[in-house]
């Protein structure tokens, strides 16, 4: 299993799917795989993404039979192939020049990491305090990049119907299961153009979390949000659950453990 497979969930994103893969397409990576898995779309986005896929030969489509959500459609794409290395570029973000080649070069180069993560400028540009771009920076996976092995173990983006809500945290669940139980680079340079239209998930971010007087961010507790952390907490345990498995096998093969478990 060599090379990097980047997963483009897409729903209703016609406006902006192929804007999207041709900044993943200039990527100075090979071997490169790309699979944009529409998630049951009522615009021309799958239309759209077979026509794209046609006329490259490293671009694949999947198609998700109901509407799953953005952690399901990517639980598909990177289980439909196999890579060394898995990264996650939603549908209307953009890759910068040189952001896999890279975020590939540190994981290459140092094997005590097992994943990166890069810094982002939003598009339109925003003015974000500190703490609300540091929530972005850790809950959004179009700046993550990791080893293959990191998504087996977590077993994916969770699929639980909490995570439907409108607090959604399937992207903060798989964040704080990787960098509790494995080796997270923090790159700063920003490599990414994240979305960010009026209404959208950063804006809903900001409103719900407001600034304390020291610029600290004010997470309110509220039913929805202890239910979402009890489920993050489960899935962060069956996580390192199957860390301890994987790395007992790991030991018995006389591979080398990507982590010692906690």
């Amino acid at each position: 299993m060599k090379g990097l497979l980047v997963v483009i969930p897409c729903f209703n994103a016609a406006a902006s799917l192929e804007r999207s893969l041709a900044s993943v397409q200039s990527q100075q990576v090979d071997p490169l795989k790309i699979v944009i898995v529409d998630d049951a779309s009522t615009d021309e986005s799958l239309a759209l993404a077979q026509d794209l896929a046609a006329r490259d030969a490293r671009v694949s489509v999947l198609s998700m039979p109901v509407n799953s959500g953005p952690g399901a459609a990517r639980n598909l794409g990177a289980r439909s192939q196999p890579s060394r290395y898995l990264a996650f570029l939603d549908a209307d973000d953009e890759y910068l020049p040189h952001a896999l080649p890279s975020a590939l070069n540190v994981l290459d180069k140092d094997t005590h990491w097992d994943a990166i993560k890069f810094g982002f400028e939003t598009e339109p540009r925003i003015d974000l305090a500190p703490a609300h771009y540091d929530i972005t920076y850790n809950s959004i996976p179009s700046n993550l990049v990791l080893k293959r092995y990191v998504f087996d173990v977590l077993g994916g983006f969770p699929e639980d119907a909490v995570f439907r809500s409108k607090l959604a945290g399937e992207d903060v669940a798989f964040y704080e299961g990787l960098q509790r139980l494995f080796h997270l680079a923090r790159a700063q340079d920003k490599l990414l153009r994240y979305a960010c239209p009026p209404g959208s998930h950063l804006f809903r971010m900001m409103e719900d979390c407001p600034l304390d007087e020291s610029g600290q961010a004010i997470f309110p507790q509220t039913p929805e949000r202890e239910e979402l952390g009890r489920a993050i907490g489960r899935y962060i345990t069956q996580g390192r659950d199957r860390l301890r498995l994987a790395a007992r096998l790991w030991s018995e093969a006389g591979c080398p453990i990507p982590k010692e478990t906690p």
